[in-house]
C-alpha cells in the first residue's frame, strides 16, 4: 500500500501509530489520490481490510483569487482544532476555515455529514446496513459586498502592494474589500501542496496577509479630520477663524512643509479640510495638545479593533502618554 500512495513504510506505519490511540471512525491516509489508483485499491479491497475510499464534496472558487482575502481559506483540522470542535461533528481529516469567512462561519456553513452503519465480516466485507443517516446542507451566507465595486477595486490594485476598503457610511456595511497580493483559494480546497504553500510564504509581496485588517499604517491626511473636531469641541477654534500657511513650519531642528509649496495663505478650517492644508494642522495640532487629539483619537475609534467578521484584525496603534 505504502508503494501505491508513493510514501515510505515507515512513515505510514508512524502515523498510524500516533493517531491509532484517538477514538476516530477513520485515519486519512492520502488525498486527492488518482482515479487508477482508486481503482487499484478497489480491486484490491479484500487484501486490505479495514481500507475505504471516501470521495468527499471539495469548496470550488469559480472566481479564483477574487475576494480571496474577504473568502479565506481552508486548511487540515489539527489536535487543538479537534478537541474544541469535536462535540460538534467535526473529525480527523476534516477541512475546516483557517481565515476570513471560512474560519468566522464555518459552523453554518459546513452542514452535517450523511453516512450508514454497516455491518462487515472478518475479512472486512459488507454484511448489510444496518443504519442510514441522512446528510444537511449548510447555511447559506448573504454578503454586503457590492461585486462590480469589488472588481473595481482590485483592477485599481493589479500588481501593486496595498488595500481598499469602501464602507457606506450610514449603516458601516463593507461594499468592498481587497489586499493585494492575493491567492487563489483554489489550492487550499484541494488540500495545498508543500510547494505551493512554500511559495507562499516565502513571496515577499506576503499574499496571505489581509493588509485591509492585518495591516498597521499611519492615518495620514484622515487625521486631520480627529484634529478639526477635537479644536472646535474643545472650544480652541472658531469656524471662521484663521491660521496662516506659508507653506514652511519650523519645529525644533526641522523644518516642516506643506503640499502646496508656495501655502494656501490665510486659511479657515472648512477650507483647510477641503484643501487639506498641512500646516493649518500642523497648527492646529500644537495648539490642541497631545492629551486632547489622543482623547479624540479614541472617541475616533482608533486603536481598537472594528469587530468586522473576518476573524483575524489586528488593532491599530495609539501612542500613549507618558506621565
Amino acid at each position: 500500500m505504502a508503494s501505491h500512495l508513493n510514501t515510505d513504510y515507515k512513515v505510514l506505519l508512524h502515523k498510524v501509530e500516533k493517531e491509532k490511540r484517538h477514538t476516530y471512525s477513520f485515519l486519512p491516509l492520502a488525498h486527492n489520490i488518482s482515479r487508477p489508483l482508486v481503482g487499484t485499491f478497489s480491486e484490491q479491497k479484500l487484501n486490505l481490510p479495514g481500507l475505504e475510499v471516501k470521495i468527499d464534496p471539495l469548496r470550488d472558487y469559480r472566481h479564483g483569487s477574487f475576494a480571496s482575502h474577504i473568502m479565506g481559506y481552508l486548511g487540515e483540522i489539527n489536535q487543538r482544532e479537534l478537541g474544541l470542535l469535536a462535540e460538534r461533528g467535526y473529525k480527523l481529516g476534516d477541512l475546516i476555515g483557517k481565515s476570513g469567512l471560512e474560519k468566522r462561519y464555518d459552523v453554518w456553513l459546513r452542514g452535517v455529514d450523511g453516512g450508514k452503519q454497516i455491518e462487515i465480516d472478518a475479512r472486512g466485507r459488507k454484511l448489510r446496513v444496518l443504519r442510514t443517516y441522512n446528510s444537511r446542507p449548510g447555511s447559506g451566507l448573504y454578503l454586503t459586498i457590492d461585486y462590480e465595486l469589488q472588481k473595481i477595486a482590485e483592477k485599481l490594485l493589479e500588481g501593486k502592494r496595498g488595500s481598499i476598503v469602501v464602507i457606506r457610511p450610514q449603516t458601516g456595511e463593507v461594499l468592498a474589500l481587497t489586499s493585494q497580493p492575493d491567492f487563489d483559494p483554489n489550492l487550499f480546497a484541494h488540500r495545498i501542496k508543500r510547494s505551493d504553500w512554500e511559495r507562499l510564504t516565502s513571496d515577499p509581496g506576503l499574499p496571505l496577509l489581509n493588509r485591509a485588517t492585518q495591516g498597521r499604517y499611519p492615518p495620514a491626511s484622515l487625521f486631520k479630520i480627529i484634529t478639526a473636531v477635537a479644536a472646535l469641541e474643545e472650544g480652541i477654534i472658531q469656524k471662521d477663524e484663521k491660521i496662516s500657511c506659508t507653506g514652511e513650519f519650523p519645529l525644533g531642528n526641522r523644518v516642516f512643509h506643506c503640499w502646496r509649496e508656495e501655502g494656501h495663505g490665510e486659511v479657515a478650517i472648512l477650507e483647510a479640510i477641503s484643501d487639506s492644508c498641512d500646516l493649518f494642522f500642523y497648527r492646529l495640532g500644537l495648539k490642541c495638545g497631545p492629551e486632547r487629539l489622543l482623547k479624540y483619537a479614541k472617541r475616533f475609534g482608533l486603536g481598537t479593533p472594528t469587530g468586522i467578521d473576518l476573524n483575524i484584525e489586528e488593532k491599530g496603534l495609539v501612542p500613549l502618554l507618558s506621565r
